[in-house]
Order: C-alpha cells, then sequence, then structure tokens
C-alpha cells in the first residue's frame, strides 16, 4: 500500500469516534452464542441509563415501547453473514422521555460461516420525527382547507411551460384527471372575453406579490362558471421568476346572486319611483272625484290598501313572479263574508311578471269596490264569479257579477271606471275591457304569463 494513503489503527480509530460523536451516534455489539453485549458511552446516553448498567437484549427490550418491538426482532435472513437489518422505533428512557431511534446493524460470521455477532449503530430521531409530524399535520390541514372550498392547484413551470393539476382542478374545468394539462388548453376553456384577465405582468412575478383575478370558462360541455384564481412567483436564488403557483375557486353561485341581487336592487328602485308616481296619482284623483272629504279618504286609502297587498306578494315572490291564486285570494279577502260564497273564484295555477301584478291587483281592487258600492255586492242577493285560464301567451281573467241592481245603461265614469279603462297595465303587457251589462258589470283582463314572448304592441 502506497505510504501517502496508509492510515494506522490509532488515527483511523481517532477519526471513527470522531464521526460517531458528531453524528451521536450509538455503537453496540451482540455476541449471538453468548448474549453478552457491548454498548459505547453514546449508546448508554441515547437509552438514558447508567453506564455502570450492563446492558442485555432482555433490557434493551423492555426499554423499547411494546407497539414498536416488531422493529427489533431478528428473523433468519437477519443473521445471515453479511446481512444488514434497519428499522425505526420509539424506546421509553427511564426519564419517562420516548424517543424515536434508527437503528443499522450487520451480521458477522466466523470462518465457518456461522454468524457468531451482531455490531451496529443507533441514533436519535425524535426531532426529524417531530418535524415529519408537522409536516404531516399540516399537509392534512391544507387538503381540508382545499377540500372544504373546493379549491383546484397547480403549478405552472414558467421556463418549461409543463403544468401540474391536482383532482380537483380538472374537476373545475370538467376535464377526465388523465388529461395533460398546458396553458395553450386552459386558455381555450376560458371565455374569449375574459383573456385578458389571465395574463401575468412583470408586476405580477414580483417576489411576494399575489396575483388575483376572477374570470368565466366554458367546460367542454357548454356550462359557464365563474372562478377565482389566486397565485404567486416562485424565484430562484437569483431572484428569477421560475414557476408560479395558485388555486382556484368555483364562484359561481356567488356571481348570480350577486346579479340577483343588483337586479333586485334596480327593480326595487324603479317600483319605488313607479309606486311614488301611483300614490300621488291616486291621492290627486281619489280626491278630486270625491263628493266629500270623507268620501275621498276611504276611497284613496282602499286603493292604497290593494297597492299594498299586491307589493306584498310580489316581494314575497323575490321580485320575480306572482301567482294569479295568490292575487286573486288577497285582493278579494276583504270583500267576502266569512262563510259566504258569494265570490267564487276558478282557475289553474299560472305566474305573471311582477310588474304585471301591481297592475291586476289595483283592477281587481277597483271592480271590488265598485261592486260593493254599486253592483252585486251592494245588496243581499247579488254575486260575483271571477275565473281564469292561460290562453297561448297570455293570462284571461274574466269578471262576471249577477243578482245586484240594474246597471245603467250609461252609467257615470269616476275615476275607478277611468282607472281600469286604460290606466294600469304598460302598452303591450296586458288590457282592460269592461262591459255594463244590464244584468250585471262584465269584465276582460288579459296580462302576459311571466317568460312568455307576448305582443308588445
Amino acid at each position: 500500500m502506497d505510504a501517502a494513503t496508509h492510515t494506522d489503527p490509532a488515527t483511523a480509530e481517532t477519526r471513527l469516534q470522531l464521526a460517531l460523536s458528531a453524528g451521536r451516534l450509538g455503537t453496540w455489539s451482540y455476541n449471538l452464542l453468548t448474549g453478552e453485549q457491548v454498548w459505547d458511552a453514546q449508546q448508554y446516553a441515547l437509552f438514558g441509563v447508567s453506564p455502570e448498567l450492563q446492558p442485555t437484549r432482555e433490557l434493551f427490550e423492555q426499554l423499547v415501547l411494546p407497539e414498536d418491538r416488531v422493529a427489533i426482532e431478528l428473523a433468519s435472513p437477519d443473521l445471515r453473514p453479511g446481512a444488514r437489518h434497519a428499522g425505526q422505533f420509539r424506546i421509553r428512557r427511564t426519564d419517562g422521555q420516548i424517543r424515536w431511534l434508527i437503528s443499522h446493524s450487520l451480521t458477522v460470521g466466523d470462518a465457518t460461516g456461522r454468524p457468531v455477532e451482531l455490531v451496529g449503530v443507533n441514533w436519535d430521531i425524535t426531532d426529524q420525527k417531530l418535524a415529519e409530524d408537522v409536516l404531516l399535520n399540516n399537509a392534512e390541514q391544507l387538503q381540508l382547507a382545499l377540500d372544504a372550498g373546493r379549491m383546484g392547484t397547480w403549478r405552472y413551470d414558467l421556463r418549461t411551460g409543463q403544468q401540474q393539476w391536482n383532482a380537483r382542478q380538472f374537476e373545475l374545468f370538467g376535464l377526465p384527471p388523465d388529461t395533460e394539462p398546458s396553458r395553450e388548453l386552459f386558455a381555450s376553456l376560458v371565455v374569449p372575453e375574459d383573456l385578458p384577465k389571465i395574463g401575468f405582468t412583470d408586476e405580477d412575478l414580483r417576489p411576494g406579490h399575489f396575483h388575483d383575478t376572477e374570470f368565466r370558462i366554458r367546460r367542454p360541455n357548454g356550462e359557464v362558471r365563474w372562478l377565482t384564481a389566486r397565485s404567486f412567483a416562485r424565484h430562484d436564488a437569483e431572484g428569477r421568476p421560475i414557476e408560479r403557483i395558485g388555486v382556484n375557486w368555483d364562484v359561481t353561485e356567488r356571481r348570480l346572486a350577486e346579479e340577483r341581487m343588483l337586479t333586485t336592487t334596480r327593480e326595487l328602485q324603479h317600483r319605488v319611483k313607479n309606486s311614488l308616481t301611483v300614490v300621488q296619482a291616486i291621492a290627486a284623483q281619489s280626491f278630486r272625484s270625491a263628493k266629500t272629504k270623507e268620501e275621498g279618504l276611504a276611497a284613496f286609502t282602499g286603493r292604497l290598501q290593494a297597492l299594498a297587498t299586491a307589493t306584498e306578494l310580489i316581494t314575497r315572490g323575490n321580485w320575480a313572479t306572482v301567482a294569479i291564486e295568490d292575487i286573486v285570494a288577497e285582493i278579494i279577502k276583504p270583500y267576502r263574508d266569512a262563510g259566504s260564497d258569494r265570490i267564487t273564484t276558478t282557475g289553474a295555477p299560472i305566474r305573471i311578471d311582477s310588474k304585471n301584478a301591481t297592475s291586476l291587483g289595483m283592477a281587481l281592487h277597483e271592480l271590488c269596490t265598485n261592486a260593493l258600492k254599486y253592483g252585486a255586492l251592494s245588496n243581499d242577493l247579488g254575486s260575483v264569479a271571477i275565473s281564469w285560464w292561460q290562453e297561448e301567451a297570455w293570462l284571461r281573467l274574466h269578471w262576471q257579477e249577477s243578482g245586484g241592481p240594474a246597471v245603467p245603461a250609461r252609467p257615470g265614469k269616476g275615476f275607478g271606471t277611468r282607472l281600469l279603462a286604460g290606466g294600469l297595465f304598460d302598452p303591450g303587457t296586458g288590457s282592460v275591457e269592461i262591459s255594463f251589462e244590464p244584468a250585471g258589470v262584465e269584465c276582460a283582463i288579459r296580462v302576459a304569463i311571466a317568460g312568455s314572448s307576448a305582443i308588445r304592441s
């Protein structure tokens, strides 16, 4: 051997002890023939026992937690000369501390090939195990948060263009999990008008900067969904951006709710404005047509109540549509005697737009008021029949009075009659035709059905 590479045994032993000490490794040997064990000082320190104590296999097993003893069992293959054995296990030291150890051992044989000794090392990996537990716990918490928020995660390598998606990301985009993700695929699913929202600027690639955006995608099945994205750039040691990491989650329901709220707010503003106009007109006409102040106040109050009732039905239906049977039932309630069948109603369930519900409610109120003052409800014998049905895109409602006082051939036209004749529905949304027949007043009302394409003329 070259003298330059020769190391004497004393030097080698010194180096070995330095390495063992630096790594805090405990060494041990176990004579398979006599059962005798030899531990070095670090091995005693690892197990927290006095160096004066004679180490034995029994002592060693007693210090290992019962559920981990399977890791230190020696099977026949482990006892073949040259065989190596490794394992991790927990011990309870004499001071009560529980520590994680890792063991590596080698089986040594004699000249005949018989196994005679095990030699090995142990070292403490408790801190590593605790760190792994923290990482695992953090990973589980992160996964729980991602699952709760139904979030998809992604990574985009800025150098190679490669992307990685988790399973949820594929679900968000309506793609099978074996699809190869790419920037081109992602961009092809984004609604064209929203493409500018997914681009990255130099500002977005700054260290510590988060990029937030919302955009629409069109899934392969044609469904359009709203997604929110939040991402940041990861940089190399020289500060160059090398990767973007981000999350996406579906906010379609929230966006739809916001749109509904905006529509409702606009509708409310419009209706408040219209209601004030209607109240002003009702007040002016009610008092102008009345013979006395009391009569005018009664007419005004009744019409306001009808307006309030119709508005309540509209708000109950979330400003969308209202059932015709609800409108009729609420308006005629004050005019219907308990247990009496003087007012009958028949008709199928039909819904009309909320903006027409107020007009229909006012029309029914005027008919009821006129019937009570002058018509079929002004005596004890008269009756009113209200029926409705659908005819193409229209609701048809028929009002028929009978049994009341004879109707004058040329009745006067008060505000109620004028309101019925032409002041209730917007053009193309409804109409009222009233006929003063001798046997009783008849009225035919036509109203556009909700969601229909009724003629706007």
